[in-house]
């Protein structure tokens, strides 16, 4: 091999392996989030969600993030992050009183890493608008317990094309009890 051949896959193999270690080296880049409080604990949910409302005190409460019309009866998008020191029933997970329950269905449990493990569960509603329409919406429910805090959380998303279980499932496992 001659010097100009060697010289020249040296120089590949170098611009080869600094590509290599910058995708490596660059981690991810994090999901745009915001960073709420729930009583005495706090979670991250994604930055487009609408900004929240709060109601309670660090005992027992809410924080709501939605977005409907103002007179408008029905949430269009709903995710609400609520905490008791009781388990929370799903009458006190609807978005608005206008929703009834269909159906509440348990499903099984959920690993949250660092061993932390939630209960799912999918609440069925209904809602009729003053103009007759009927609307039909289903709410994804992890429901977490933090012992330190003795405290139930219950974190709902409303299913959506964007709020999926998994994005509840990824909003769930940013709890951070106090």
């Amino acid at each position: 091999m001659t010097k100009t051949m060697t010289l020249l896959l040296v120089v590949g193999v170098l611009l080869i392996g600094t590509s290599m270690a910058s995708l490596l080296a660059d981690p991810a880049q994090p999901a745009k989030s915001r960073k709420i409080a729930a009583g005495k604990a706090s979670l991250w949910v994604p930055l487009h969600i609408p900004g929240e409302i709060f109601s309670g005190t660090p005992v027992s409460g809410s924080v709501i993030m939605g977005s409907k019309d103002d007179c408008d009866i029905t949430y269009d998008h709903f995710t609400g992050v609520y905490w008791s020191d009781r388990i929370i029933p799903a009458s006190a997970l609807f978005p608005t009183p206008a929703y009834y329950k269909v159906s509440d269905q348990t499903g099984g449990m959920l690993d949250l890493g660092q061993g932390n493990m939630a209960k799912t569960r999918t609440i069925k509603l209904s809602a009729e608008k003053p103009c007759g329409k009927i609307v039909r919406e289903t709410l994804n429910v992890i429901d977490l317990y933090c012992g330190s805090s003795r405290t139930h959380f219950a974190i709902v998303g409303m299913q959506d094309p964007y709020m999926t279980r998994q994005r509840v499932e990824e909003i769930a496992k940013t709890l951070r009890c106090p």
